[in-house]
């Protein structure tokens, strides 16, 4: 990822999907790809990112998907803004909290 561009917080958002990708995060104008940045709390080792990342890639259409569990955060690529209401059941459902 190009070094200019900042992630913000998904969690933090009560906005409409299509202006919370917009608010929070990037796009990417060649791919037309919204980069969205999520802080996860609970993430203790490799099986709990595959956890998260399994969880997201069976709820959502995505084009990646990375967690973290040193830092906490999951990176995911998609080609739609993603629900952040559904992005919060998902993440809860596996154990885990969106910050």
């Amino acid at each position: 990822m190009p070094k200019n561009r900042a992630h913000k917080d998904v969690g933090k958002s009560k906005e409409n999907p299509q202006e919370f990708c917009k608010q929070n995060s990037c796009h990417d104008r060649m791919s037309n790809a919204c980069s969205t940045v999520l802080e996860i709390s609970g993430m203790m080792c490799p099986m709990c990112e595959s956890h998260i990342n399994d969880a997201i890639r069976n709820n959502f259409k995505v084009k990646s998907v990375k967690s973290n569990h040193k830092t906490g955060i999951t990176e995911i690529v998609s080609e739609m803004p993603l629900d952040e209401a559904k992005l919060r059941e998902v993440i809860k459902n596996t154990g885990y909290e969106l910050k």
